[in-house]
């Protein structure tokens, strides 16, 4: 009967319908202000997509709960500077607010599931029976001021997971009335069969984050401002000392303000390569680089290969070299 079941419902990923589902809420401006826009205030919960050709590999941040889903091949997540791999058919719990990157190896499918926080706090008190490393995790998340960034379950047998995954896929791909009230009783059931799990089944995230509510509104003034933005101007704006907003910018996200700056304006710039035929010198100037020249060395240091055969390149590949 196992068998049978599983047999049923074992998500294929060959199948069509994962391209029905939506690449992730968040989309960079790519006339430069280096932006994200979030479509959705108030969200149920839902499945993205993300492949090699629809992810961002800029710093992001998340306002739900996250589960990340390598369907097929494999995905890296990197917090405060640390890479983790994501297997095939592995489980990645994120707790929300935490600064990340995303990269998804070629070929791979990746699911994003994003559960909204007021969803989770709903379902609180079902998640805190189950008296658990995942429900510790979960309410640390919910509500501590330190959590750890992420869980890690391994590939494992328990057939019951993917048919579950997969329900959850499908609802996203064919929604009724009662999608969300059917995937939210499929998350918890999740949930509860990863409560069995031991710590030889799971990784906790070595990195544990200490929560500042001012932090996503740190880097979105970072974000719309990056052409004249300085430590200075951001710790005065913020009513912070320039020590003290360095210190939390760099203990929250695992970077400096320079860094976040630098990657910032190479976003732009690597976005306007990409979408449109301006020159060089005019993209540079657009993303408050000193000069072309400065421009150049960055590019090249980071990508191994100058702005005008980055440029060149698109058009070949189809893709954008991130």
């Amino acid at each position: 009967m196992q068998n049978q079941l599983y047999d049923n419902l074992s998500y294929d990923s060959e199948r069509n319908d994962f391209e029905r589902i939506e690449i992730p809420p968040y989309e960079k401006n790519i006339l430069g202000l280096g932006g994200h826009v979030n479509r959705d205030a108030e969200k149920d919960i839902r499945v993205y997509r993300a492949d090699k050709n629809t992810v961002s590999h800029e710093l992001q941040i998340r306002s739900d709960f996250q589960i990340i889903y390598p369907i097929s091949g494999s995905c890296t997540i990197s917090v405060q500077g640390k890479t983790t791999c994501i297997p095939e058919k592995g489980l990645l719990l994120m707790a929300q607010g935490i600064p990340h990157t995303i990269t998804v190896s070629n070929g791979s499918k990746v699911a994003e599931i994003s559960i909204p926080i007021s969803a989770m706090k709903r379902n609180f008190n079902k998640i805190v029976d189950l008296q658990s490393a995942i429900s510790s995790f979960i309410s640390n998340a919910l509500w501590g001021d330190i959590t750890s960034a992420f869980m890690l379950f391994h590939k494992t047998n328990n057939r019951y997971i993917y048919s579950i995954l997969d329900m959850i896929i499908s609802e996203e791909c064919y929604p009724t009335d009662n999608s969300n009230t059917i995937k939210t009783f499929l998350i918890m059931t999740l949930i509860g069969y990863l409560s069995s799990y031991t710590p030889s089944n799971f990784d906790m995230s070595a990195v544990r984050i200490t929560r500042s509510e001012q932090i996503p509104k740190i880097l979105n003034y970072i974000n719309d401002n990056y052409r004249t933005v300085t430590l200075e101007k951001l710790a005065e704006n913020f009513h912070y000392t320039v020590p003290y907003v360095s210190k939390l910018i760099r203990n929250a996200t695992g970077m400096t303000f320079t860094a976040i700056l630098r990657e910032t304006k190479f976003d732009v710039c690597r976005s306007l390569l990409i979408n449109s035929d301006l020159k060089i010198n005019r993209i540079a100037e657009i993303a408050g680089f000193q000069n072309t020249d400065h421009f150049n060395r960055i590019f090249k240091k980071r990508m191994g290969i100058t702005p005008s055969d980055f440029k060149k390149n698109k058009n070949k590949t189809g893709i954008d070299n991130g």
